[in-house]
């Protein structure tokens, strides 16, 4: 397996270049100055045949879809026959997403990696998955000769995400490791230089601008080197890095050696409600390959249509999830909280993300192998049933959630929001906090921000005292109208005699 994971990452980096040149034939009539699709589909296939060399499980791994289309994606009619969009999606789903996953999982497994260093890799591949979706991103404006607004939030997006990615990286990579990718990037230097102006532009917001400096065929020549000369410096550096570590004591690492932040945070994380249960063997095993993680306001962990090899767990501070559709416009899905976890995406490991994912402050993240998750969840009772809970308790509150925003009133949303926050981080006699922007409470109730603070006003009349981002209650049952039964399980109060959530759910119980 460990020889695997080099020949994994080269083939990778040709179906990203190939799907690159796929795309531009579409939309160049002159394409002298681009390399032809059959010279790199054949490069392609060579890179598959010595994968499959180096992995005897290569043909178990890998879902029948991927060699179906590998044979199909010479045929030139098939590829003219789809939009600029489709043969993106196609090459994702059926080409790319199955290599990239098994990369990841060569990555999460590899016994001559620190589990820093295997955090910080995957991140640096993520950064170049973003990398070239922005490049066929840019093909596909040049090819429509106009720039829409939803353009340039996509660009915006996938921008930030492979900063954030490169950010990541560099927070989690050791000196070593750093040192070796710079030496690695050192002969094209002045292109990184350029690459990095590049996407800040876009992140701000002005992608227009950039692609009007340049052609079509610039725009993809510049892109598609930087990517390849990105890709041969990880592989590079891997290589070097692999054979350091093995002369090392890295190869002889037991289960219990993780990270030093998980370490410091054990006692915590084995309360944790997915982790309950478990064996200290099994967790340990389980948390090989995880990070703590700091991350600022506003970073984008993943984006809606992300190949996803992380399971995330909000260790600290809060979160959103949401969906965009084709204008840019936002639909908040979830705000999640201290200790909450991503459940959406269900293992599913070939999926895209469905939404985005983005921090609403300041925090940390439990960040997993999802593969090594995944593979434990299939031979460990006590995880699944974990999970199993914890995915229905997240249903009940989604649906909680849905019978808020769209049977009760503005009054009803708000307080049931508050009485939720209450319950997450409020104790008894203490001020609720409101840890984000009214303007998105108010987008997450599905009301307007002004309905939102004149609710805030007829609170303010019944004795609440509210002050910037603090209100409290007049009294401790202040807020118990607007409690439900599920909530009410969370309440130090639950079994009193006068909470009527309680008594309405053992009275429909007929107890």
């Amino acid at each position: 397996m460990p020889n695997a994971l080099l020949p994994t990452l080269s083939l990778l980096a040709a179906l990203q270049k190939e799907r690159g040149i796929a795309l531009i034939e579409h939309a160049l009539t002159d394409t002298s100055d681009i390399p032809s699709f059959d010279e790199q589909a054949a490069l392609t296939h060579k890179e598959l045949i010595f994968a499959q060399k180096n992995n005897l499980d290569f043909w178990v791994l890998l879902p029948e879809r991927f060699f179906e289309s590998f044979a199909k994606r010479n045929n030139a009619e098939l590829r003219k026959s789809f939009s600029h969009d489709a043969l993106i999606e196609w090459y994702l789903f059926n080409l790319e997403q199955p290599i990239y996953q098994l990369a990841l999982g060569h990555l999460a497994n590899h016994t001559d990696l620190t589990p820093s260093q295997t955090g910080a890799l995957i991140h640096y591949v993520a950064s170049l998955s973003y990398l070239g979706q922005l490049r066929d991103g840019g093909l596909a404006i040049y090819r429509r000769a106009e720039v829409l607004p939803v353009d340039v939030s996509r660009m915006k997006n996938l921008a930030l995400s492979c900063l954030s990615r490169e950010r990541l990286f560099m927070g989690l990579a050791d000196e070593k490791l750093r040192l070796w990718i710079d030496e690695a990037r050192a002969p094209s230097a002045a292109t990184i230089g350029k690459m990095d102006q590049i996407l800040r532009k876009i992140r701000d917001g002005y992608s227009k601008g950039v692609l009007a400096e340049n052609s079509m065929a610039a725009w993809f020549s510049f892109l598609n080197d930087e990517i390849e000369q990105r890709f041969g410096s990880l592989i590079t550096t891997m290589a070097r890095l692999l054979q350091d570590n093995k002369g090392g004591e890295i190869g002889h690492s037991t289960v219990s050696s993780l990270d030093s932040d998980i370490e410091r945070e054990w006692e915590n994380i084995k309360q944790h409600s997915l982790f309950r249960g478990l064996s200290e063997v099994s967790l340990r095993n389980i948390l090989k390959g995880a990070n703590l993680i700091t991350v600022d306001k506003n970073t984008t962990l993943f984006a809606q249509g992300d190949p996803v090899s992380r399971f995330i767990i909000l260790w600290e501070g809060w979160a959103r999830s949401y969906k965009t559709n084709a204008d840019g416009q936002e639909s908040i899905l979830q705000i999640l909280g201290r200790k909450d976890c991503l459940l959406d995406h269900s293992f599913m490991m070939t999926l895209p993300a469905p939404f985005t994912f983005k921090t609403i402050t300041k925090g940390r993240i439990l960040s997993l192998s999802l593969t090594t998750l995944a593979d434990h969840l299939s031979r460990n009772r006590e995880l699944s049933q974990n999970f199993l809970l914890a995915t229905t308790t997240r249903l009940q509150r989604l649906v909680g959630q849905f019978e808020q925003i769209t049977l009760r009133t503005a009054e009803q949303r708000v307080g049931w929001f508050l009485i939720n926050l209450h319950l997450e981080t409020g104790l008894e006699g203490e001020p609720i906090k409101l840890p984000f922007d009214k303007a998105l409470i108010a987008s997450y109730l599905n009301i307007k921000p002004e309905t939102f603070s004149r609710v805030l006003g007829q609170f303010k009349k019944r004795g609440f005292t509210i002050e910037k981002h603090q209100i409290t209650m007049p009294e401790s049952h202040a807020l118990c109208a607007y409690c439900d039964p599920d909530m009410a399980l969370r309440c130090c109060r639950a079994e009193a005699a006068n909470c009527a959530p309680i008594r309405a759910a053992r009275k429909a119980r007929g107890e």
